[in-house]
């Protein structure tokens, strides 16, 4: 089992490896039970897991907060209403006028 982990590192190392063989070194450095001379990598592979995970919810809250905006359509509200309050005070000045 050691020997097949050591291959994959070398071929991680060359970046040859698979992605499904990329996701079984991860799972791999996970475990409590790896051998002695593989423990070093296991700091690596953790901080990399980490990091990549930190990526994940920085990108999907820009996402989000590029998708979502609630303050411009609330601004619009805001900014109609004054116009909207100008005309239906001069039509009523007008009605009022006329009789």
């Amino acid at each position: 089992m050691d020997y097949n982990v050591k291959v994959l590192l070398e071929k991680y190392w060359a970046a040859e490896t698979t992605l499904e063989e990329e996701q079984w070194l991860y799972e791999y450095f996970k475990r409590a039970d790896i051998s002695e001379e593989l423990v070093p990598y296991k700091a690596l592979f953790e901080y990399c897991d980490t990091q990549k995970k930190n990526y994940m919810k920085q990108t999907l809250k820009i996402l989000l907060s590029e998708n979502v905006k609630p303050s411009a359509t609330r601004m619009s509200t805001y900014r109609f209403f004054p116009y909207a309050l100008r005309w239906v005070a001069t039509l009523l000045l007008l009605v009022v006028a006329s009789f």
